[in-house]
């Protein structure tokens, strides 16, 4: 274990300090330091309990839900369903209903699932059908399971649950997981960002909310803006297919681990803590949320207002998180975006969070234009973002993209004033940060889904994500567009001069509306000096492949 090693390099150091030089103990210290990193970097993929392989559904038509979804597409031979989820309570209302109403299967795969009042409310909805027979297949990434081992492990002792981990760390505790991520940073840095939750492989969910508070509206000091969508029929099983790509794969491992016991009396445990919490729940916005909202019901009796059109599931492999970058080629998410995409015209919408585009990013951006396609973008301003980092590099190519004729927008941390009604998604709380990673082609095509423009997602992190090739879809989102680029919203940056203006001497301005009055800045809007300057001397450092 590791903890083993480093009490064991502290009490040579502690010898070494009683009859040796200051230089003889800086050697002995970077000589254990070294063999310890060296220890951990020859590791590869730890070796777990494996599992047999499992699989979808393979007739989901003939499943008690899949008969009675059946007749809603049947007058849309080879079309599937989409509903917008651009509310963040009707999309947790939406996930807990699929579950409610799955009785065979129900795979869940995230990068992130807080265990915090709404990841708590779905997991005991979880258990419940687990306790119905539904086979539950539960994919986290290891990035953010830290100190759960124990609860995990818990639930994968129930007979109709299984707990998976996606490119786990070699050791458990939160102490260790730092001198594994030093040792094997290569492997380690590169995550699954994947969000997914399907039942009985004929309705799914996908897109940007990882299983958390800020991503329902359930904090009050942060709201990530986000969309997803539910679908059901055949894209379904596409997205169950890149489920059991996942699970099967030879980066994911069993949660099993080292357990020597059924913990049967932790699963007792938590099956009592999330009950007594669904208890002291019962009169919160979410659970009257679930008890009204009608969206499977209004489903399976055809009265939920889907659109019919073609779609694609596109994701990343999960090798991608072993393969070198200059292998990964034509393999990409990215990639098979541009072939699922069809050629554009007019214009192109882009929503991410995290925007980054890197020299190929604006290389490929000015192809684009120099077909005259107008090309905007929104994303978070220094104020909203959650990630300054990533603003810094950023903040690098704002002058480049302005000057080809890009019109850049940029998300305030507040809204001025109430977003038009059904646009609540934008500014629902004092601490509004956009999330949602989506692109509106031509508005007759649009991709929602978990990838970035940056170079973490491009490549380092896995994606998943569907192109819906539908015009009335793509208006839909478009005008959510509208809405976040709306002065009152969000600031319009631009060059002081124009984009003709000279390179040198470049000047950025915001420009928006406060209290009904146009307002002007020649700085960040919405930060201190000190922001404004971390941000600056990160944008020096060459950190960008990382971001």
């Amino acid at each position: 274990m590791i903890g083993c090693r480093w009490f064991g390099c502290m009490g040579t150091y502690r010898h070494i300090e009683g009859g040796k030089r200051t230089a003889t103990r800086i050697i002995a210290i970077i000589f254990w330091i070294t063999a310890f990193m060296v220890l951990l970097g020859c590791q590869t993929l730890p070796i777990y309990h494996s599992a047999e392989p499992t699989y979808a559904l393979t007739h989901p038509d003939d499943s008690p839900i899949g008969k009675k979804i059946t007749p809603v597409l049947a007058p849309h031979p080879g079309l599937s369903g989409f509903y917008l989820l651009d509310n963040g309570l009707e999309a947790f209302a939406a996930r807990a209903l699929i579950v409610d109403a799955a009785q065979r299967t129900i795979d869940v795969q995230y990068y992130m699932y807080l265990n915090d009042n709404t990841g708590k409310l779905l997991m005991e909805r979880l258990l419940r059908a687990a306790d119905r027979g539904v086979r539950v297949r539960l994919l986290f990434d290891d990035l953010n399971t830290a100190g759960g081992d124990r609860y995990l492990e818990a639930l994968d002792t129930h007979p109709n649950i299984q707990v998976r981990l996606f490119n786990p760390f070699h050791y458990r505790s939160s102490v260790s997981r730092i001198f594994d991520m030093i040792g094997d940073f290569g492997r380690l840095n590169r995550r699954m960002h994947n969000k997914l939750i399907a039942a009985d492989n004929i309705m799914a969910i996908t897109g940007g909310r990882n299983i958390g508070d800020e991503y329902f509206g359930a904090r009050t000091d942060v709201n990530f803006n986000d969309i997803d969508l539910l679908a059901v029929g055949p894209i379904v099983k596409e997205l169950s297919g890149e489920f059991d790509v996942y699970w099967n794969s030879d980066v994911v491992f069993s949660i099993k681990a080292n357990r020597t016991t059924e913990n049967k009396a932790d699963l007792q445990k938590i099956r009592q803590h999330l009950s007594a919490h669904l208890d002291a729940m019962k009169d919160s916005d979410y659970i009257k949320a679930i008890g009204q909202t009608a969206m499977i019901r209004d489903l399976l009796a055809d009265r939920l207002p889907l659109i019919f059109a073609q779609a694609k599931a596109v994701y990343d492999a999960p090798q991608k998180v072993i393969t070198e970058r200059d292998k990964l080629a034509k393999t990409t998410l990215a990639a098979k975006l541009g072939k699922a995409v069809p050629d554009i015209k007019t214009e192109v919408l882009i929503w991410s969070p995290y925007f980054v585009p890197g020299k190929s990013g604006i290389a490929s951006l000015r192809k684009v234009r120099d077909k005259g396609v107008r090309i905007r973008v929104l994303t978070n301003s220094l104020a909203a973002t959650d990630v300054a980092a990533v603003h810094a590099g950023y903040s690098r190519y704002r002058i480049d993209m302005l000057k080809m004729g890009i019109e850049l927008y940029e998300l305030k941390r507040q809204a001025d004033n109430a977003p038009a009604k059904g646009k609540e998604w934008i500014a629902g709380s004092s601490g509004a940060s956009l999330h949602a990673k989506t692109f509106v082609y031509d508005r007759q095509a649009v991709f929602i889904g978990s990838m970035n423009l940056d170079p973490r997602s491009l490549l380092l992190n896995t994606e998943i994500g569907l192109v819906i090739y539908s015009g009335d879809l793509a208006g839909q989102v478009a005008n959510h567009f509208e809405e976040g680029v709306r002065p009152e919203v969000s600031y319009r940056v631009m060059l002081a001069g124009g984009k003709d203006a000279p390179t040198n001497g470049d000047q950025l301005v915001w420009t928006a509306k406060e209290h009904g009055n146009e307002v002007r800045y020649t700085e960040e809007p919405g930060v201190d000096f000190w922001q404004q300057v971390q941000v600056g001397i990160m944008s020096l450092f060459p950190i960008e492949g990382l971001l």
